[in-house]
């Protein structure tokens, strides 16, 4: 008979609100704002979305806990309920009132650039140190295979990187036609994407293109190619 009264009085309707409060609503929002936090501390952009959602869905949830301990409250007549009830309506206005301060400065507040942003933007002037200390350690000319040899790489004016190459093989006086210039150009292309780094994408970013020059045993031009920084 008590059971049944118990059950009457809607204690279970009052539990499963804080059920469905706490599984769907605060801690949906406290995941959201761990992913966020951990994508912060890697440095990666963060969405404004999942904060918006944590901001929102947790003094959402607390609400519904302050409701559901009212309304237990006001069946059972009992003041431990409504002691209940008054602690979660408070606990859920601070988070509101919390929520919206962080709403507001997740609008109004300037967004921290991520490490990407904050690397140095090379100039015409900074890139042929940075050249020359990239090729501090090596011995030029180097031998790439049976037919090429890498002669030198070197800064030109208009922030552009310079490749020559010998091609040991090749006849002298010989010229590149169109279709193997354009073969050497995609060639190119892909190796730059293969070995793709962070001195890659810093160039990529500060406008430098990348310049190969083809040369024959006697030093003539066989032909050169340029890649902009949008193709690798």
């Amino acid at each position: 008979m008590f059971m049944e009264e118990f059950i009457a009085s809607g204690f279970w309707k009052a539990l499963g609100f804080l059920i469905i409060a706490g599984t769907t609503a605060v801690l949906p929002a406290t995941i959201f704002k761990v992913i966020n936090d951990t994508k912060k501390q890697k440095g990666e952009e963060v969405s404004k979305f999942p904060q918006f959602l944590y901001f929102i869905l947790n003094p959402a949830g607390l609400i519904v806990v302050a409701i559901a301990w009212l309304h237990v409250w006001q069946i059972r007549d009992g003041i431990g309920w409504l002691i209940f009830g008054i602690m979660a309506a408070i606990m859920a206005v601070v988070s509101t009132l919390v929520g919206m301060c962080g709403i507001i400065g997740m609008c109004i507040g300037k967004k921290k650039p991520t490490p990407a942003q904050v690397l140095p933007i090379i100039t015409d002037e900074t890139l042929p140190g940075i050249i020359q200390n990239m090729v501090s350690k090596t011995t030029f000319p180097v031998l790439v295979n049976a037919d090429a040899r890498l002669d030198s790489v070197v800064a030109i004016p208009g922030k552009k990187i310079m490749d020559t190459y010998t091609l040991l093989n090749a006849e002298v006086g010989q010229k590149f036609t169109s279709e193997e210039l354009s073969a050497l150009r995609n060639a190119q292309i892909e190796n730059l994407k293969s070995v793709a780094n962070a001195n890659t994408d810093l160039f990529r970013r500060s406008g430098v293109a990348y310049v190969f020059r083809y040369m024959d045993k006697e030093q003539n031009q066989i032909g050169i190619i340029e890649i902009g920084p949008n193709y690798y």
